[in-house]
């Protein structure tokens, strides 16, 4: 099988008034545009390797918004704001190595969080506040429908909420480089109730562990979910991204290893290999090549092993 799709993704940020007695102020616009190249999308693709996540959620072409909203970092960088249409599970996942599958690995284990049930981009208000050098706190509440369309209403009309919040450590390991640990809790309201798809309440837990060592940074990744549960009941992955391979600065070489528990009862656990190199060509494009190993394909029983293949290309000006 073979899919293929293009993403134009367009960010817009304004920043009207800077280091005022009211601190900086910065109005962030963010869209996204998916087209399919081929008949077989993403999400087909996936179903027939018999994977528990997607290994690309596009489902067909689509067009979302993903941020409107404002940011206010008051005086001190002690404390910020943000209000609008946002994401509030950019809180949960965020991560420095393994998050983002136009740069680094692509399976959901290895670049977002499978066992998530957190809502789409929505109406949304998220405070950071940094404790110390070291230690910092993101949290928030959103829309618990949000979809990526824009209706701010629609929370003040359902009631229905979810909320998070993260806890951050930073360079808790002297000497050893930077790093990054974080640790996050989740709750979706009851949604749809008195409609066709009612949804139960749900809640998780998540860790995301990030360290550097030399010219390489290593990721722990774990998250577990309870009550109404996606894709899977819990999920881990680890690996390692070298930051200059071959003498090469902009370059990445990544490998990670992830584990998944499906959240359907009869369904094998999953075992996911992945390594990948991405060339810096310019200032502005870069190239990755993939290759992955998928062990015990949790929807497919005739299959042990699979094996995938991608490439992709970024530009960004």
């Amino acid at each position: 099988d073979f899919t293929a799709n293009f993403q134009h993704n367009i960010l817009f940020a304004w920043r009207p008034f800077e280091s005022t007695r009211f601190g900086t102020g910065t109005f962030i616009a963010n869209g996204l545009q998916v087209r399919q190249l081929t008949s077989t999308t993403g999400v087909d693709f996936t179903r027939s390797l018999g994977t528990s996540y997607f290994v690309s959620d596009s489902v067909s072409d689509s067009d979302t918004l993903k941020a409107l909203y404002w940011r206010q970092d008051f005086p001190g960088d002690k404390l910020s704001l943000r209000l609008g249409h946002d994401e509030l599970n950019g809180i949960v996942i965020r991560c420095d190595y393994a998050c983002d599958d136009t740069k680094s690995f692509l399976p959901t284990p290895l670049s977002a969080n499978p066992a998530g049930t957190m809502p789409g981009q929505g109406v949304s208000a998220i405070a950071g506040i940094q404790f110390s050098p070291r230690i910092g706190l993101e949290f928030g509440a959103a829309d618990a429908n949000g979809d990526g369309n824009l209706k701010l209403d629609r929370p003040f009309d359902t009631g229905e909420l979810a909320y998070a919040a993260t806890l951050t450590l930073s360079d808790p390991l002297e000497g050893q480089g930077s790093g990054s640990y974080r640790f996050s809790y989740y709750s979706v309201d009851e949604t749809g109730q008195g409609t066709g798809n009612p949804q139960a309440s749900s809640r998780g837990f998540a860790a995301n562990f990030d360290q550097d060592i030399g010219d390489a940074g290593y990721f722990f990744r774990y998250a577990h979910a309870s009550g109404r549960i996606g894709l899977a009941k819990q999920f881990a992955s680890t690996g390692a991204v070298h930051k200059a391979p071959f003498g090469f600065d902009e370059d990445r070489f990544g490998f990670g290893f992830a584990w998944v528990d499906p959240s359907a009862t009869s369904s094998k656990d999953e075992y996911t290999a992945e390594t990948y190199y991405r060339i810096q060509l310019t200032p502005l494009l870069t190239a990755t090549a993939d290759g992955m190993v998928v062990i015990n394909p949790s929807n497919n029983p005739n299959r042990d092993v699979e094996f995938v293949l991608s490439f992709r290309t970024r530009l960004h000006f």
